[in-house]
């Protein structure tokens, strides 16, 4: 089973529609906290979790339908610790159709798996997210903890550091991949990421400088 404790700051009815899905089903946790920044509410999700998987999903983004079943299937055949999917960048909505499961080449999910078996490569591919002769996560994002299946026993332990305001997410993935056996990459669409000026990531920082030196 995975945990999915998606990140909202509501000015809505947002609080109460997640009650609602969570009197309906038990599966749903809700956590109403003040917004203390993604690093604690990422935080807290880690631990209230309690399934074997789990997994990140950033409030503005979407995800494919099959993306759960298709990771969590990966994870078991290669007893992985991190699966790892395609991600797909978007503006406007894309098309419902879109995030259907699609076949390509006739291949099925575990046929589109590639095993990774040196951590190293994947911790390069993080810190740099270009390219580096014959990694096969060439052209792939791999920053962030989206888009990835963590096994829980992998990353029990690990925290986004909070005085960190970029760079949190690169440091977890490090220190996660530091500990992990086996890494899975799946060719396929998973996860669609909203492309956003208004986000975090798109808006100038005056402090992003001094951010970035505390990770060094």
């Amino acid at each position: 089973m995975a945990n999915f404790f998606p990140l909202f700051l509501s000015l809505d009815a947002t609080p109460a529609i997640l009650d609602s899905y969570s009197e309906k089903d038990a599966r749903v946790s809700v956590i109403h906290k003040p917004n203390e920044g993604v690093s604690e509410a990422r935080n807290r999700g880690l631990m209230a979790a309690k399934g074997d998987y789990i997994a990140f999903v950033d409030a503005d983004d979407l995800v494919s339908p099959v993306f759960v079943q298709e990771a969590v299937e990966a994870a078991a055949r290669w007893n992985a610790d991190v699966v790892l999917g395609n991600t797909v960048y978007f503006r406007a909505s894309p098309d419902p159709a879109a995030l259907s499961p699609r076949e390509r080449d006739g291949l099925s999910p575990e046929d589109r798996a590639v095993l990774i078996e040196d951590p190293a490569a994947v911790k390069k591919k993080v810190l740099g997210n270009g390219r580096e002769k014959n990694n096969p996560l060439n052209g792939v994002f791999t920053s962030g903890p989206v888009c990835k299946l963590f096994r829980a026993s992998a990353v029990r332990g690990h925290r986004f550091p909070r005085d960190l305001k970029i760079g949190e997410d690169t440091v977890f993935n490090l220190e996660v991949l530091d500990g992990i056996r086996t890494f899975v990459y799946v060719r396929s669409d998973w996860y669609y990421y909203r492309l956003n000026s208004g986000s975090a990531t798109g808006q100038f920082r005056p402090d992003t400088l001094e951010s970035a030196a505390a990770m060094i």
